[in-house]
């Protein structure tokens, strides 16, 4: 997997807020809500246009304004990053693709279905869409309808008018007064056509189905019809109203003052997406018309609808990612932002397919947080937001992983929120912090358009500098290129082909994985996400199984529904896994009995503990006792702690070598006098002592002493390959 790497965006922590334009746009008020960005402490802002916005989207005063922004960022030290849409979901460039082209609009199937009683001509009137295929099937008395014996009858649809209009009419529409007198008439005409379905049917019952193509999806976005992102022609369109408008402005100031550009939200707006890509390259389809009787809310055919869902979301990638990430490659800019739905395993499934895929040709792999919570037991829902995206970085080897935060959070949003929060985030590895936002103005209705403000008159703005540098200091090692051992695998092939009557199952699916998720936090096990389909071509070095540039020691599976060549892969590979039920019974290096505490280790071997409660927690980590007042979070260096008992060491024969970190390997399979033992303290059989000492690896002699003089022998063995080189051996 190529890494997604953007030499310009600096390691560490970034934070970027949606700087919102929603008025019309002067250089005073632009000028003063630069200064407060950088009051702040942040590092760079996301312009956004937002509704409320006077300016003219994309012309020239709004360019102007750009470029006014962007110097002003400059002499305080700000980056700026572009957004690619008014007001969102990106693809549509505030409505002017559907303006450039009606048929770029999203389309989609709408299915209706009518009980027909037979024995000679049976008429059905449709409704006024075009028919895109009809079939017909006997109504059996009971169980479901056999569609396998359906029969195509999209030719006995038809269009006709019912309607009439009755109006004076006269010549003057066809013939000037000055070269023909004046002739009227009253005329009638039928308006309104209506599709009609009409044929000669056999005594019996009936069931007759229609799928329609709508355009539009059941509401309107504030442009109006959302875009097809099937199509690449409507990519193109996009890419030239947007994009290619900034380059023609601000190319040199590309990957320099401008970073890159953030996408917000793209995906399919209802769950049956269709469009000429689709209809084309779905090859069940053009071999069978029937094809689309697989997705009907109870039809069993998993392998049609499974193609389906892998065709769309095959398509939303090649023809609108994958074409807007290789112009920001190009043009040397990065490629943010994010996807949704996120939370919701069913959604995904129908109106992106996979974001965990998708979100790998990201720059910066991100994801939405709307609500001020954290993922404690009443929200466990909450870590799959940043868990994915973090997963979908390191998989990339993406350096950072954002977050858009605190929209919808009202002006009740307070310090401690956004603290406890970040901190949460943070331990998921997310690096860079979009907060919603900074808003140009809060007249009118503009004050409760996902609020609060950051900037003046926010109470919270006197004192963002200290979270910005709490934050700059903090996720300094916790981003998302940390070791994690543990991987959920997503069982996305299965759930690409349950039907809407089987919606349950994803749900019980989905509220399994939420259990698991909670379980692994609180016993201080991080994890990531895969999906069953990266696993048939994932590779296996060192017994770890290797997606992109990240590796897993342990998967978490859904067995039953496990593709036959992702199993056989697993297990010719002797890869570890355990049932979601066997997940559940795992034991870590943490133990809270409430739950509330949260705990990660760094890359330089420290944990960052936080408290999502209010109230103040006990817990351990690695058998060490400590405590977090409520909302605490604090930094633990077991490194600092005593050290084990000395011992000998003699090295020959194999050496199993792990690598935690760079220029580091861990030895392990070791013995302690012949006998196979791990590294580790041995007071119990050295020492006697009734005065003990706690400590993290258990009670230590307050007097150590020898019962008897005693040498213990610790061996391992080494191959090493390669060029010998000064090594340091250290026994911790």
């Amino acid at each position: 997997m190529e890494q997604m790497n953007f030499s310009n965006l600096k390691p560490g922590a970034h934070i970027a807020p949606f700087f919102i334009l929603n008025a019309e746009l002067q250089k005073d008020r632009l000028r003063e809500m630069v200064i407060e960005c950088s009051e702040a402490g942040f590092d760079a802002i996301i312009l956004h246009p937002r509704p409320g916005l006077r300016t003219p989207y994309l012309s020239n005063a709004w360019f102007a304004a750009v470029e006014f922004c962007i110097s002003e960022a400059r002499e305080l030290g700000l980056k700026v990053w572009l957004y690619d849409e008014y007001p969102w979901p990106s693809g549509a460039a505030g409505g002017r693709v559907i303006q450039r082209n009606a048929d770029f609009a999203e389309k989609h199937l709408a299915i209706k279905r009518y009980s027909l009683k037979g024995g000679g001509l049976v008429r059905q009137v449709l409704g006024e869409n075009p028919v895109l295929e009809a079939f017909l099937s006997p109504l059996p008395e009971s169980a479901k309808t056999p569609w396998s014996n359906a029969r195509v009858v999209t030719s006995s649809v038809g269009m006709r008018n019912t309607t009439w209009i009755t109006r004076n009419w006269d010549s003057r529409g066809y013939y000037q007064l000055k070269y023909a007198p004046k002739y009227e008439c009253r005329r009638a005409m039928e308006y309104l056509p209506e599709q009609v379905f009409e044929d000669e049917l056999p005594e019996g019952d009936w069931e007759l189905i229609t799928f329609t193509v709508n355009v539009g999806s059941d509401f309107l976005e504030p442009f109006g019809n959302y875009v097809d992102l099937s199509s690449r022609a409507a990519t193109d369109a996009f890419l030239e109203e947007t994009h290619e408008q900034y380059r023609r402005r601000f190319e040199r100031l590309f990957g320099s003052d401008i970073l890159g550009i953030f996408t917000d939200e793209p995906k399919y707006r209802d769950a049956l997406p269709w469009s000429k890509s689709i209809s084309e390259a779905w090859t069940d389809y053009q071999r069978d018309p029937r094809a689309l009787l697989a997705l009907l809310p109870e039809a069993e055919a998993g392998e049609l609808r499974k193609r389906y869902r892998q065709l769309t979301t095959s398509l939303y990638s090649e023809n609108w990612i994958v074409p807007i990430r290789d112009w920001c490659r190009k043009e040397k800019l990065a490629f943010i932002g994010h996807i949704s739905p996120e939370e919701d395993w069913w959604g995904e499934c129908c109106f992106a397919g996979s974001i965990l895929r998708h979100l790998r040709h990201f720059s910066v792999p991100g994801c939405d947080l709307i609500i001020p919570a954290v993922g404690d037991r009443a929200h466990s829902v909450l870590n799959f937001t940043p868990s994915m995206a973090v997963s979908a970085a390191a998989q990339a080897g993406a350096s950072h992983a954002l977050c858009e935060v605190f929209a919808c959070s009202n002006y009740s949003l307070d310090l401690q929120t956004i603290k406890r929060v970040a901190d949460w985030l943070m331990f998921f590895g997310i690096n860079f912090i979009v907060p919603h936002a900074c808003f140009y103005s809060l007249a009118g209705p503009r004050r409760f358009d996902a609020p609060p403000t950051f900037l003046l008159p926010s109470t919270m703005h006197p004192f963002l500098a200290q979270w910005s540098a709490y934050i700059r200091e903090t996720a300094e090692s916790l981003g998302p290129r940390r070791p994690v051992d543990v991987a959920l695998v997503r069982p996305m092939s299965y759930l690409f082909g349950v039907s809407e009557d089987r919606r349950g199952e994803v749900s019980c699916l989905f509220e399994q994985a939420m259990k698991v998720a909670e379980h692994l936090l609180e016993q201080g096990l991080t994890f990531h996400w895969v999906d069953d389909s990266d696993l048939s071509a994932a590779q296996v070095r060192d017994g770890s199984l290797l997606v992109g540039h990240a590796a897993y020691r342990l998967l978490i599976v859904w067995s039953v529904h496990l593709p036959s060549e992702a199993a056989e892969m697993l297990t010719t590979h002797a890869i570890p896994t355990l049932s979601p039920a066997e997940a559940l019974a795992l034991k870590g290096p943490l133990v809270c009995q409430d739950g509330d505490v949260r705990a990660t280790r760094d890359a330089k071997g420290r944990w960052f503990c936080i408290n999502l409660s209010p109230e103040p927690r006990r817990f351990k980590i690695n058998d060490m006792e400590a405590f977090l007042d409520g909302y605490e979070s604090r930094w633990i260096d077991s490194s600092a702690l005593p050290s084990a008992a000395q011992t000998h060491l003699k090295l020959a024969g194999d050496w199993d070598v792990i690598a935690p970190e760079e220029n580091t390997c861990r030895l392990t399979n070791w013995t302690c006098d012949g006998v196979p033992r791990p590294v580790g303290q041995a007071y119990h059989t050295l020492m006697n002592d009734p005065i003990a000492v706690k400590t993290v690896y258990g009670p230590v002699p307050k007097n150590p002493a020898l019962l008897n003089e005693r040498r213990l022998v610790y061996e391992t063995s080494i191959i090493w390959e390669g060029a010998l080189k000064p090594v340091s051996l250290c026994l911790e």
